[in-house]
C-alpha cells in the first residue's frame, strides 16, 4: 500500500512538459491552460511539420471515396425503410436476363417510384466507390451482385440483417475515412454530422 502512495506522489510531481504539440498547433503550458504559440515573423499559430502537407494521391482518392460513400449512406438511411426492396430485387432480376435484360431493366426503371430510384442510385454509388477503392479496375457484374447483398437490405432480411448491413457501410465509411488521414477525412467527417 505504501508503495502504490510513492508512485503516485512520484507521478503528481513530475513537472510537465512546458511544450505541448497535437495535431492543431504547438503550445505553451501555463498555470491557465495552453496557449498557442506564433511565428514571430507571421503571427500566426505554429503547426507541427507535415500538417499542412498536401494529401497523398491515395488520401485523396480515399476522400473522394469516402464523401461519396456517405453521401449515398446518407440517402439510404432516410429513404430505406421507406421503400418496397422487393421493387428494387424484381427490377435487378429482369435486367439481368440474358438477351433483353437491357429493355427490360429500362422498363423496370419507370415502374419504380421517385424513392426506389434514388435508393437503386445511391446503393450504385455506393458500390461503385467502394470497389473502385478496392481494385481500382471495372467491377464485374458478379463483384457488383456479391458488394449489393453485402451492403444493402434484400426481401426477406430480418431486422437484425438490416441492420448488420447498415454497419457494413458505416465500417466501409470508417475505412474511407482513416486512409484518407485528417485532413482528407474532414469532408467525410462533415458530411456525416450534416446527415445525422
Amino acid at each position: 500500500k505504501l508503495g502504490l502512495q510513492s508512485a503516485a506522489l512520484a507521478n503528481r510531481e513530475k513537472p510537465q512538459p512546458p511544450i505541448v504539440q497535437t495535431d492543431d498547433g504547438i503550445f505553451e503550458r501555463t498555470r491557465t491552460g495552453l496557449v498557442p504559440l506564433k511565428d514571430p515573423t507571421t503571427g500566426e499559430p505554429l503547426k507541427p511539420k507535415g500538417v499542412d502537407k498536401p494529401l497523398t494521391e491515395f488520401q485523396g482518392k480515399s476522400a473522394g471515396y469516402g464523401s461519396r460513400a456517405q453521401a449515398s449512406h446518407d440517402t439510404l438511411q432516410d429513404l430505406e425503410e421507406k421503400i418496397n426492396v422487393t421493387g428494387l430485387a424484381t427490377k435487378r432480376a429482369i435486367q439481368n436476363l440474358p438477351g433483353i435484360g437491357g429493355v427490360a431493366g429500362a422498363i423496370g426503371n419507370v415502374m419504380l417510384s421517385p424513392e426506389q430510384q434514388r435508393v437503386e442510385q445511391a446503393q450504385r454509388d455506393f458500390v461503385n466507390s467502394v470497389l473502385r477503392q478496392e481494385s481500382g479496375a471495372a467491377i464485374s457484374p458478379s463483384e457488383f451482385d456479391n458488394a449489393t447483398k453485402q451492403y444493402f437490405p434484400a426481401p426477406g432480411d430480418s431486422k437484425d440483417v438490416t441492420n448488420q448491413k447498415r454497419r457494413n457501410r458505416e465500417l466501409a465509411i470508417e475505412g474511407f475515412e482513416r486512409s484518407a488521414g485528417k485532413q482528407g477525412g474532414e469532408p467525410i467527417r462533415r458530411l456525416r454530422e450534416e446527415g445525422a
